[in-house]
């Protein structure tokens, strides 16, 4: 109809040509060569919306003009063509002055809720971007800030502080901001390396929050289970904290023993918040193994009460199960949870009701089809067979026959042949267990996929089975684009690595999807061929999960978080078994072959120490009676650390032992006799007493340290404040004294020495003396009712974390490999420097009510200026900062300086003492922990003068050469500055010694 095709052609001359002056007028306001400028003074807003207008329309004429084809003269393309270039030009322009202006710098002025702890309202600041600020206003790094300090020393103003440390304390509930807390952990952990309390802190406040909000949360499930916000942030925040914590305590079981213990517990809030709102999932157990309980090594009382209450979860979860299944299990049953659910859930039978009506309904329309063109090609075989073929033949000069002439006939047998159907895949599995499945993956609630997904990834990183199985073919329920309209849309959908699958093609995908003849088949209706398994990132889950929570196989925990590695070659290396375990026997010791270098005595108790978990603390009291331990060598102690750490089995109530003591569990058990803990405490005295003059017996300081400190935690509840707990209360107090005696003769020592090779063992054997006395002080040694003492003890934990700082070196906790540092039994020595950290920390709550004859007692005993101080001839006030509370600095005044004022600065975790914002005894930790210093010298810590010209230069030649050191403070205090590029520290020269 010529009439109809002339309409059309009309009305899209008429589209077009609109189009178009559309175009011209957004061209006109663009600016070009003669008009720089936009015209008329339009926003980029105006253009941008111009711009998205004129895109739709072309969008939809370009389809237009595909389907009229060979019909469309070339004006009307051209036409199209010309708007299309315009666009395309505005588009540029605007996209190249949104990229120059996120370059430029911007007056930007900030909300102020965010800088409502500094106290700044409403300061406008000059930004080229928002992560800088957002950077240093979360930043938790004491250093940073105590060096910053200089610049307002210099302008008589007092040290800025750091806004964020301790922030995490302040929060009522964790729920309530785990992106803020992630932000947090993901700042400390960027340079964890060059600032390990940082961390070590933020690690420690998110476990403190985690576990206060987990044994506050039955009384407020209810106002949380119905929000389901937070729960990718609280999915990201777990993923984030297992990951750092465990490199950060790589080889340090006791640090991942707190890390399995944190992560576990934010599995079990997310488990009773998702139990609350779906009651149905009680009826199944959690999926967690009773025996991990038993494995992980805690060390303070409060991580063992919390480990108590987390496994009375669990017990009570797997316990109250009427099934056996779990949320995570490799196929389905009518058992399962997500069967059992779905099938009762109303929304979810409407969901099934729809899709299978869906299906029945496209079937149908196949089928229709199909009878259709099957019609079509009977027809045309019957024309065939009735009227033959009437086609000519000629023949060539060969008397080769060609067909010169087809028939009508052949025609339509032709057109038979090519009429094909193509096969309608059902929307849903046949089997009605495998549809459930679907549909409850289609249709589960935020709450029960964050339930799932954290569970599987506390899974993945903790429990020992490698069930996670690899496959080249995984096919996911999730990316079934024909059921996309009857997916509920997730929050926590991006998030998941743990979902519905399959590992065999649909019949779309296979090679057998090809459209087959219409009368080759009766039906072209086939089955979903995806199965219903659960896949992990890189294939399907095994379907050994149960063991999980029957606790089978190592009783479901990953050897690496619950082992002391003894070196390969270590004379106990054979004793490895038998350190890291309690469940052999004494024969098993006895059946081993003992090295030539060990004692035959020695041998047999190390092997049969650990012998059965009650029984640990009187096999070691033997070995303390007959002294038949090398305990000056790291191995011996880390036997004895594992003994006191590693939670072993639990106590019952059966056992006679009172309800409020049922945490100690079974290898504490002896501890109920006071008459043994007097005679071990006797025991140990004596140890002390044999090793105090040699400072080269750090380790048997470090294990009489951890053995009393394990005998007065678990002997408080029991024996309250009586002879027992006075007794190793004394004997703590003399591992401190000793440890700054210690200290006193290496230091004595090093100030005599002029080998540098010799200078290095020395600052080593220090950082491992003020580790051992950091761990000889507790929390009720350093209270106020211990008057008398206060002070002096409260100056001599300030004193240890002071000289551990000046000789600390940040490679020698380096987990890189590559560089870690040549030492004897390097793991062993990181884990303790770890302990040191995190016991600092811990402590940090008492000395942050500390007084200030605590901190002029610390003054007097390392700053030397502090001298004239006691003489009258300048005074001092100390200041503690608001937010960061371990944070202190002094205002000084010296007669001799007239009216300047010398600042000083205390970290009370780190160490970091500064005078006047510069280190006084060694180089910046900015310095010292960046690579290119660890290349040059590894962990070696150099005594420096100032140069006076922002730089260091070592006191003693070191190979016959003085070294210049200048750090890179212009990466701290400008980030526009390109004077040490890339930001590192540089060796300024070298100069030859005379």
């Amino acid at each position: 109809d010529n009439s109809g095709t002339t309409t059309i052609k009309a009305e899209l001359s008429y589209k077009l040509f609109t189009q178009n002056f559309l175009a011209q007028v957004l061209d006109a306001a663009l600016p070009s060569d003669s008009i720089p400028a936009l015209s008329f003074d339009i926003s980029q807003s105006a253009v941008l919306e111009a711009a998205r207008k004129l895109v739709r329309r072309q969008v939809k004429m370009g389809k237009v003009l595909q389907a009229v084809g060979r019909g469309t003269s070339g004006e009307l393309k051209h036409l199209h063509g010309t708007s299309t270039k315009t666009v395309k030009r505005a588009m540029a322009l605007v996209e190249g002055q949104w990229n120059k202006l996120c370059k430029a710098p911007n007056r930007c002025v900030l909300d102020p809720m965010v800088l409502a702890e500094k106290g700044a309202k409403g300061i406008v600041h000059k930004l080229t971007s928002s992560g800088a600020l957002l950077e240093r206003l979360h930043d938790t790094n004491a250093e940073f800030f105590l060096r910053r300090a200089r610049e307002r020393m210099a302008a008589g103003a007092a040290p800025e502080e750091p806004q964020a440390r301790g922030y995490l304390k302040k929060s009522d509930w964790f729920l309530d901001n785990p992106a803020i807390a992630q932000h947090h952990l993901d700042a400390a952990h960027s340079r964890w390396r060059t600032a390990p309390q940082d961390i070590i802190s933020v690690l420690n406040d998110l476990q403190e929050q985690i576990w206060s909000d987990f044994s506050s949360l039955p009384d407020n499930v209810e106002a949380f289970a119905g929000d389901s916000s937070k729960l990718p942030d609280i999915l990201r925040l777990h993923k984030r904290y297992v990951e750092i914590g465990l490199q950060v305590f790589k080889g340090d079981p006791r640090g991942c023993g707190e890390i399995a213990l944190t992560a576990l517990t934010l599995v079990a809030i997310v488990d009773m918040l998702a139990t609350k709102a779906h009651p149905l999932l009680g009826e199944h157990p959690l999926g967690i193994a009773s025996g991990l309980f038993k494995r992980l090594f805690v060390t303070a009382d409060a991580q063992k009460r919390h480990l108590h209450s987390l496994e009375n979860y669990v017990r009570k979860r797997n316990s109250s199960a009427r099934y056996s299944t779990t949320t995570i299990e490799g196929s389905r049953s009518c058992e399962s949870f997500s069967i059992r659910f779905a099938q009762q859930d109303s929304g979810m039978k409407t969901t099934h009701r729809e899709i299978m009506n869906q299906c029945m309904s496209d079937q149908h329309a196949n089928e229709k089809m199909r009878r259709k063109r099957r019609k079509e090609h009977d027809d045309l075989m019957a024309y065939n067979r009735r009227n033959g073929c009437s086609c000519r033949w000629d023949y060539d000069k060969y008397d080769n026959r060609h067909k010169s002439h087809h028939c009508l006939s052949c025609k339509k047998e032709i057109e038979a042949k090519q009429i094909t159907m193509e096969h309608y895949e059902k929307l849903l599995p046949d089997n009605t267990i495998r549809q459930w499945a679907v549909i409850f993956e289609l249709k589960q609630s935020d709450l029960l996929i964050c339930q799932r997904q954290i569970l599987f990834d506390f899974l993945e990183h903790v429990c020992d089975q490698d069930w996670n199985s690899e496959s080249d073919d995984c096919y996911l329920w999730s990316q079934e684009y024909r059921l996309t309209p009857f997916r509920r849309s997730s929050n926590c959908s991006s998030l998941t690595t743990c979902e519905l699958g399959s590992v065999r093609k649909k019949w779309s995908r296979s090679h057998y999807s090809t459209n087959h003849h219409i009368a080759a088949k009766l039906s072209f209706i086939v089955p979903h061929d995806y199965e219903t398994v659960l896949m992990g990132p890189s294939g399907p889950v095994g379907t050994a999960i149960p063991s999980w929570w029957t606790g089978t196989k190592k009783e479901g925990m990953r050897g690496r978080l619950c082992t002391m590695n003894i070196p390969k070659h270590s004379d106990y290396h054979s004793l490895q078994p038998l350190i890291n375990g309690y469940a052999h026997s004494e024969n098993d010791a006895i059946a081993s072959e003992c090295p030539q270098s060990i004692t035959l005595a020695e041998f047999r108790s190390c092997g049969s120490l650990r012998a059965g978990p009650r029984h640990q603390l009187i096999r070691l009291a033997a070995c303390l009676r007959q002294k038949v331990l090398s305990l000056e060598r790291p191995e011996p102690v880390a036997l004895i650390l594992c003994a006191l750490w590693q939670a072993g089995p639990r106590l019952k109530l059966s056992e006679n032992v009172h309800e409020a003591l049922l945490h100690f569990r079974q290898p504490c058990q002896q501890l109920l006799d006071a008459g043994f803990v007097a005679d071990l405490t006797e025991m140990l005295d004596e140890t002390l007493a044999e090793s105090q003059e040699n400072w080269s017996y750090h380790n048997r300081l470090v294990a009489v340290t951890a053995i009393a400190n394990y005998l007065r935690v678990h002997t408080a509840p029991i024996d309250g404040d009586c002879e027992a707990q006075q007794g190793l209360v004394a004997l703590l107090d003399k591992c401190t004294d000793v440890a700054k005696t210690w200290i006193g003769s290496i230091m004595e020592r090093a100030n005599n020495c002029g080998d540098e090779t010799e200078m290095q063992r020395l600052r080593a054997k220090l950082v491992d003396v003020t580790v051992a006395g950091t761990l000889s002080l507790t929390a009720d040694m350093l209270g106020r009712s211990r008057a008398k003492v206060y002070s002096r003890r409260v100056g001599d934990f300030l004193f240890f974390r002071a000289i551990f700082n000046d000789n600390f070196s940040p490679a020698e906790i380096d987990d890189n490999p590559k560089n870690a540092p040549a030492i004897e039994w390097n793991a062993f020595r990181r884990m303790l420097i770890l302990q040191g950290f995190a016991h600092a920390e811990r402590l940090q709550e008492t000395v942050e009510t500390t007084s200030v004859s605590a901190l002029n007692s610390f003054l007097k005993s390392y700053w030397s200026k502090s001298g004239d101080i006691a003489k009258g001839v300048g005074t001092v006030k100390w200041t503690q900062y608001k937010t960061a509370k371990s944070c202190w600095y002094a205002t000084v005044r010296l007669k001799e300086n007239g009216r300047r004022l010398t600042y000083l600065q205390m970290d009370t975790v780190s160490g970091a003492f500064f005078v006047d914002g510069l280190p006084c005894k060694s180089l910046p930790r900015s310095v010292s922990a960046s690579n290119t210093y660890k290349r040059q010298f590894g962990t070696s810590i150099f005594i420096v003068q100032p140069t006076g010209s922002g730089g260091y230069r070592t006191q003693m030649p070191v190979n016959g050469c003085h070294f210049e050191f200048y750090p890179p403070e212009s990466c701290l205090f400008d980030a526009d500055s390109k004077l040490f590029g890339d930001g590192q520290p540089i060796i300024l020269k070298e100069t030859i010694a005379d």
